[in-house]
């Protein structure tokens, strides 16, 4: 029986636009025509931000090197919260409504600028018990430890955990620990499959 259920941040219950905040942090650096790196350029710096290794000044000092980006750290902050968008309309109902039958927690790859301005900007986040992120615990989803923190934390099984996340590779590797999964890509699937292990909203 599910007793807790456990939802990702960003693709889920907000939306992280990463060319956005490339877009900002080059538009306030005053290369307002350059040509936007990808992420996999930057994606060994983004690991190290995500697991703690680097402090947000840190990380600000190693990306604009990188990239060549003459940028205050105030700046940054500002250009990096530009990536963060509400979610779809109707999931923070429906997290709403689970919190008055189910604990909930959430386990999610971030750093602590973009958790730090959606804990300001969604009250939803307050609903949580258990807010498990990455630059905390020091690993990343899909990495097995990062299940197993959120099981330390909420003292239940895998059996009684139920996890949103809106990447399939996440969802397989919880399930390979006996956490049940929904690889969310719509509040109306998300929906469904609740309706499917016969988890009742009140919407």
């Amino acid at each position: 029986m599910i007793e807790v259920i456990v939802f990702d941040l960003g693709g889920v219950i907000v939306n992280v636009n990463f060319n956005s905040a490339l877009g900002m942090l080059f538009d306030n650096s005053g290369k307002l025509n350059a040509a936007l790196p990808n992420y996999s350029s930057i994606s060994n710096l983004m690991q190290e931000y995500e697991t703690g290794m680097l402090s947000a000044p840190d990380f600000h000092e190693r990306l604009v090197d990188h990239l060549g980006l003459d940028l205050s750290f105030d700046d940054f902050i500002t250009s990096s919260n530009e990536a963060i968008e509400s979610g779809e309309d109707g999931i923070e109902s429906i997290v709403r409504s689970l919190g008055e039958e189910y604990r909930l927690a959430i386990l999610s790859n971030t750093n602590p600028v973009h958790f730090g301005h959606i804990k300001k900007k969604y009250a939803v986040i307050g609903l949580f018990e258990h807010i498990i992120l990455s630059y905390e615990i020091g690993v990343m989803k899909p990495a097995v430890l990062a299940y197993e923190k959120l099981i330390a934390a909420t003292s239940k099984s895998p059996q009684k955990h139920l996890f949103i996340d809106d990447r399939i590779e996440n969802i397989n590797a919880a399930k390979e620990i006996g956490i049940d999964g929904i690889h969310y890509n719509s509040v109306d699937n998300l929906r469904r499959e609740l309706e499917k292990r016969n988890i009742k909203l009140k919407e």
